[in-house]
C-alpha cells in the first residue's frame, strides 16, 4: 500500500477504497458518540 500515488488498479478501485474507509471512519465516530 506504499504506491498510493500510482493507482495500479485504476482510479475506480482507489475511489471505492477511499469511500469504504470514509464510511468506516464515520461509522466508528457515530458508534463512539452514541
Amino acid at each position: 500500500m506504499s504506491n498510493m500515488s500510482e493507482p495500479i488498479w485504476g482510479f475506480r478501485g482507489a475511489t471505492y477504497v477511499q469511500v469504504g474507509i470514509l464510511c468506516f471512519v464515520i461509522g466508528a465516530l457515530f458508534g463512539m458518540t452514541t
